[in-house]
């Protein structure tokens, strides 16, 4: 895993700074509270290494597996149905 640690906490102090912005009731949390996903892509070295990982607390999902989370994909779907796959997956529907 190559520098994964600092890419984590870089990662997490921006999902930090987006929930102060929207709980302080920011200006801009109107448009901070619309983003519907951040990825966050990490590289492992072996499938052994990828098993160990243990996903940060602010992560609700580790989506490595599922197709629909690709790039390609992702640059398809229509906001509806990125919001229904998002609530299935975190089981708010």
């Amino acid at each position: 895993m190559q520098n994964a640690g600092g890419i984590w906490q870089r990662i997490d102090r921006l999902a930090k700074t987006i929930r102060n912005v929207i709980e302080e009731g920011a200006e801009v949390s109107a448009i901070l509270s619309r983003i519907l996903l951040i990825l966050a892509e990490i590289g492992f070295d072996s499938a052994e290494e990828y098993e160990r990982f243990q996903k940060p607390d602010f992560a609700l999902a580790d989506v490595t597996t599922e197709a629909f989370f690709t790039g390609g994909e992702l640059a398809r779907v229509l906001e509806s149905a990125l919001r229904r796959m998002l609530d299935e997956r975190l089981g708010r529907t």
